[in-house]
């Protein structure tokens, strides 16, 4: 028999009051990448990303986090069938693929973007560098938080940022848990593995009125913490 039909119902009723009134609740078990320091990561939160998060609130600084991700065409998104045999559907390449590079405004939470269907490369950045920069308020510091990918350190993106006057701060080592525009990231994967095939105007409607909202509506949770 289950184990369950040896416990008395007011046994659970109480053990739930007493795990709530300690602050016990039940959460969702979150990843952290196998090679990330979190004492590196604790103090570059505590050091570095919040205080430029308080700056940001402040409207002393806009404050960005910058990510690309990649969503290869045709897989994931089949659904499902009533039939008596399976339904077999061709799709796309497993190489044909749609990129998006983005930032996403800590405070306004709107989005800027550039998108392809090849690569994202050392002039996708500097594409989108000028975007931001172009609409930068005169005065106010920008900050973008990136990771540590090859094409974003390299000296054409380096160079023009200080050209730009944008000033680039770069995550510890496997911490995309510390990037905000994951969030977006894991919204969009889960749109476009479920239901639809992710094309660029479809991904533009999304990053540029749902995900913001979506955003915009839930407090960032830092999981190394």
């Amino acid at each position: 028999n289950p184990v369950w039909n040896y416990i008395e119902p007011d046994y659970i009723t109480n053990l739930n009051i007493f795990l709530k009134r300690n602050g016990i609740k039940r959460l969702m078990a979150a990843s952290l990448p196998a090679k990330a320091d979190p004492k590196l990561q604790r103090d570059f939160y505590t050091n570095t990303l919040l205080p430029l998060m308080k700056k940001a609130t402040a409207g002393k600084a806009q404050l960005l986090f910058m990510d690309a991700a990649h969503f290869v065409h045709g897989l994931g998104f089949l659904g499902h069938v009533y039939s008596k045999t399976r339904r077999l559907t061709k799709t796309f390449s497993g190489r044909k693929r749609h990129n998006i590079l983005a930032a996403l405004d800590y405070v306004t939470k709107q989005m800027f973007t550039v998108m392809n269907d090849e690569y994202i490369k050392a002039e996708s950045v500097c594409e989108l560098f000028h975007i931001i920069a172009a609409q930068a308020k005169p005065g106010v510091p920008v900050y973008v938080i990136l990771d540590n990918a090859r094409y974003q350190k390299c000296k054409l993106v380096t160079e023009l940022a200080a050209q730009l006057s944008i000033n680039l701060v770069y995550l510890p080592s496997y911490s995309p848990n510390l990037n905000l525009i994951e969030r977006v990231w894991k919204f969009l994967r889960s749109t476009s593995e479920t239901s639809i095939s992710l094309t660029s105007e479809l991904s533009k409607k999304l990053l540029t009125q749902i995900c913001p909202a979506l955003i915009r509506n839930t407090r960032p949770r830092w999981t190394a913490l």
